[in-house]
């Protein structure tokens, strides 16, 4: 059966983007008549008790599962917002407010949105990179904005209503401590990866394969100072040393790059790819913050999702050569991997529970009848617990998806998601129960 699904898939690669979107729209109206009688179930076929989170009738999300939007205090849920049609990939980086959703006296969250701020360097899979800033994360919001009609940064102190710090490089991920953070050039990944970077400003380097002046950059936070930490000519290099595929005339970047718990390591993902962004592939590198020493974690396997279980320990969603999916632990120490076993048959993003380490949540992606479920797993006794099971409108498809990208808060009681359910992007707030 797997082999069978491995030519499938190979078959449909094939075809235009549009003649693929066409089967799957297709093929998953009619499963849905055929279980359901109706395309649209009355009841949405959620699972559990849930909060709906929105501006009004304004699409709303948060983007990313590797981080969470939940403050310290767990009082606010940051969130962003935009007007425009958000089936339609030319609307990104169109203005979006910015703003969070705040609990009551009675302890629930309410169905206000308080915006504070507005952007235009966001994109549908990861937003603005809004987050909390660390060590005052009840106060302090940072994301990415225009500074000087450039890609840049800036910090938000709610307290006094006001932006106290802007930098001019724009920010993928923050160390735990809030003392560096890392860059790319989100135009190179928007190019080579439509739906993860901005596509406001042309690329630069659009026509050199891998250059020496771009690659992941870290930025001083006190300072401001930026520094290349790791160039796209070296990564190349290992690259064709370790690749068995052929690199000759394809484009490099960096994509999904974050910190170690304790800030000690970077963990990022290279990649390559046509100008077409056929043939893609990619090798998951890890590098020690203080002394720039670096090695390649993975270049056998696609990885796709990861989160950290602890300072040595990750966990991504893998497929190997015959298409098989797995969840694979890995060990930085050993540079030793173990598949958990644990039955899924798909991708999707994981992220532990704040404080018990063998739990976690995933998601997975539309299935034939355009369903995306939710999932707590159990890696020890590898018990999955499904959470909820939500609709996934036709309409969302390859870059403008709406992947659930689900998040804890701070101590494990919720979990929050995004998801098009109810016809356009809202967040939708489960109590965790466990």
């Amino acid at each position: 059966m797997a082999n069978y699904l491995y030519f499938i898939r190979k078959i449909l690669n094939i075809l235009p983007d549009k003649v693929k979107d066409y089967i799957k729209i297709t093929m998953a109206i009619c499963f849905r008549k055929q279980k359901y009688k109706s395309v649209f179930p009355d009841d949405k076929i959620l699972l559990q008790k849930y909060t709906v989170l929105s501006n009004g009738s304004a699409p709303t999300f948060f983007g990313y599962h590797d981080k969470t939007p939940f403050s310290e205090d767990g009082k606010k849920i940051l969130a962003m917002s935009i007007t425009a049609d958000d089936r339609k990939f030319l609307n990104e980086c169109t203005p979006m407010d910015i703003g969070f959703f705040q609990k009551q006296s009675n302890e629930k969250f309410g169905n206000r949105f308080f915006p504070f701020s507005k952007t235009m360097t966001w994109c549908w899979q990861q937003g603005c990179m809004l987050q909390w800033f660390p060590n005052h994360s009840n106060t302090k919001v940072i994301y990415n904005t225009l500074v000087d009609n450039s890609y840049g940064s800036e910090i938000f102190d709610l307290e006094s209503n006001s932006v106290t710090l802007q930098y001019h490089y724009p920010i993928y991920s923050i160390d735990p401590k809030g003392k560096t953070a890392l860059s790319l050039n989100f135009s190179r990944l928007d190019r080579l990866r439509p739906g993860y970077g901005y596509k406001l400003f042309p690329d630069p380097t659009e026509n050199i394969e891998a250059p020496n002046d771009d690659g992941l950059f870290v930025i001083d936070m006190q300072t401001g100072k930026h520094e290349i930490i790791i160039n796209l000519n070296q990564l190349r290099s290992e690259a064709n040393r370790n690749s068995c595929q052929n690199l000759k005339d394809v484009q490099h970047y960096i994509n999904h790059a974050t910190y170690s718990p304790d800030g000690k390591k970077i963990l990022f993902f290279h990649l390559w790819a046509k100008k077409n962004r056929k043939g893609q592939g990619m090798q998951i590198c890890i590098m020690e913050v203080f002394s720039g020493k670096w090695f390649v974690l993975e270049s056998e396997r696609r990885v796709s999702h990861y989160c950290w279980k602890n300072n040595y320990n990750v966990l991504a969603t893998t497929q190997n050569e015959k298409g098989q999916w797995n969840y694979t632990l890995y060990d930085l120490n050993t540079k030793k991997n173990q598949d958990l076993g644990i039955e899924f048959v798909k991708d999707g993003h994981p992220m532990f529970h704040p404080t018990n380490k063998h739990l976690f949540i995933t998601d997975t992606y539309p299935d034939k009848l355009s369903d995306q479920y939710l999932y707590c797993v159990d890696i020890n006794s590898k018990h999955i617990e499904k959470m909820a099971s939500l609709y996934s409108h036709f309409r969302y498809q390859r870059q403008v998806r709406c992947d659930l990208h689900p998040r804890w808060d701070r101590e494990g009681n919720y979990v929050i998601v995004d998801s098009t359910v109810f016809g356009k992007r809202k967040m939708i707030l489960f109590k965790s129960g466990i």
